[in-house]
């Protein structure tokens, strides 16, 4: 990794170094860190928004994190977190908005951690998050000559087909007094207790906001959430007799995942009586064509169901040929006119890049560690028996037996690999292996500009990035799906590096 500094979001890489100004520079930081502590409140312009929806500020050179900032704006702020080299610190007042603030949509928008820009006009946020995602790639990659990035983006409220709902015990009801009469908000038992709390976590914490509705939750995922909210009631009720009769095992479940699919079904996970089980199929249509997957709330899917497309064409853009609208599954030889033979399609999940990329290569190796997402990907890949295998593996191990059967001609090397890792990106072995592996093209699918920055820095000496595109997945969030297009540099040769850029 060439750069250390991904607890360091905002910080620019000029005030990092070791020269005889890097240190002075260090010791005005370690003299201004005691004054911002003990300050109370300070006043400070903010320059632009960096990684992670924050704003950048400075207070005596001392570099601030600013949340529930606007670009070009002078805020009153305080500290909710120091550190030797920059500050966490919090609006408590706007002294002059920017040009970009506008009124929250939201009633929860206060306290909930699930969106974090609603403060911004929806149509710069795109425009914003993309500038804070090259400033990310640029200052932790040190990559210079990326290609302009294309943005695209979808609706902005009701596009969330998938949610993580959590619950919270309430404390129970202190009695009424004359003074102060009681008005819960919640009605309680004969005890005081009162239901648990359903809804999102809040900003920076554990605790839950309790949410009756919500701005980006599609209509089904709207309904569904009523319907939640009413069975984790009634399970409460039912843990409250089992607990009065000596029986405490009984609870009501922390967390309870949701997904939408076709025709208005979802489905929950942990089960509750009356939530619905099972799968839902998710249809999307790529090039022309209509492909559907069977899914369920335990296994990934992009929760952006109307974006979910775009994403994929982004990734497999140049890549083809296509199969034509009018054919069905497996009548046409994707390799037969020049195409991709091979493909390795990792992190495959549940084969939302896979079905698609398989009507444009001749044969695709679908790679998936986790058990539910592997079952349901073997189900969606079913009708394309000879075309796609599915392997079962965590992508690490798969990639270092690969190397080894490459080496030996028991296996032929991809022409193209297709990287959809989580947040946490490629591991470095996994990265060492594709780097000992050097197939001509990657298409790397990421969540996390920082952790993209870093592993393109690895391929930077064996690829160049053909194409950059930003989709904007997450409208009022912070987070942006970055897809890189990357094709082996020439003088790279297969199998040619040995792997140093992986750790480097």
């Amino acid at each position: 990794m060439r750069s250390g500094d991904q607890d360091r979001p905002g910080e620019p890489a000029e005030r990092r170094g070791t020269s005889g100004a890097d240190r002075r520079e260090r010791r005005s930081l370690a003299d201004a860190r005691p004054a911002i502590e003990s300050a109370g409140t300070v006043d400070v312009e903010v320059e632009r928004l960096v990684q992670g929806g924050v704003g950048l500020a400075f207070w005596k050179r001392f570099p601030l994190l600013v949340e529930g900032a606007a670009p070009q704006e002078k805020v009153r702020v305080e500290v909710v977190e120091s550190r030797p080299d920059y500050a966490r610190v919090r609006v408590v007042e706007v002294l002059r908005a920017g040009a970009d603030r506008v009124a929250a949509p939201c009633v929860y928008y206060a306290e909930c951690g699930g969106c974090d820009l609603q403060h911004i006009r929806r149509e710069r946020q795109l425009p914003l998050k993309a500038q804070a995602a090259l400033e990310t790639l640029h200052r932790i990659g040190k990559l210079r000559d990326l290609p302009e990035p294309r943005l695209v983006s979808g609706q902005s409220s009701a596009y969330r087909s998938r949610a993580q709902l959590h619950t919270e015990r309430q404390e129970p009801e202190a009695p009424p007094s004359v003074e102060s009469p009681a008005t819960p908000t919640e009605p309680a038992d004969a005890t005081g207790s009162r239901p648990p709390k359903v809804g999102f976590r809040t900003r920076g914490g554990h605790e839950v906001v309790d949410v009756e509705h919500c701005l980006v939750l599609d209509e089904t995922l709207q309904q569904a959430l009523g319907e939640v909210r009413s069975a984790v009631r009634r399970r409460w009720e039912e843990v409250q007799r089992s607990h009065r009769e000596g029986d405490t095992r009984q609870s009501v479940p922390q967390r309870i995942d949701l997904l939408a699919g076709d025709g208005g079904r979802w489905v929950a996970a942990p089960l509750l009586p009356a939530l619905p089980r099972g799968d839902v199929e998710i249809s999307y249509r790529v090039g022309g064509r209509d492909y559907r997957l069977a899914c369920d709330a335990h296994c990934f899917f992009q929760s952006n169901r109307g974006l979910a497309a775009s994403l994929v064409e982004a990734a497999l853009e140049s890549i083809g040929p296509s199969t034509a609208p009018g054919d069905r599954d497996g009548d046409r030889d994707a390799g037969a006119d020049g195409g991709l033979q091979l493909a390795w399609d990792l992190y495959a999940g549940v084969g939302l890049f896979t079905l698609p990329l398989s009507d444009r290569v001749r044969h695709v190796v679908a790679v998936e560690g986790d058990r539910a997402a592997l079952r349901h990907l073997r189900r969606n890949v079913r009708r394309r028996a000879g075309r796609v295998e599915a392997v079962g593996r965590d992508v690490e191990s798969f990639l270092r037996q690969a190397v080894g059967a490459v080496r030996r001609g028991e296996q032929q090397q991809p022409q193209l690999v297709v990287l959809d890792p989580p947040r946490s990106g490629v591991s470095k072995g996994a990265m060492r292996s594709l780097l000992h592996l050097t197939p001509p093209q990657l298409r790397y699918v990421s969540c996390d500009p920082a952790t993209l920055a870093r592993d393109l820095a690895r391929l930077d000496r064996d690829y160049r990035v053909e194409r950059l595109v930003f989709v904007d997945l997450f409208p009022h969030t912070s987070h942006l799906e970055c897809v890189a297009a990357l094709r082996r540099r020439e003088g790279g040769g297969e199998g040619g590096s040995d792997g140093a850029g992986a750790d480097g």
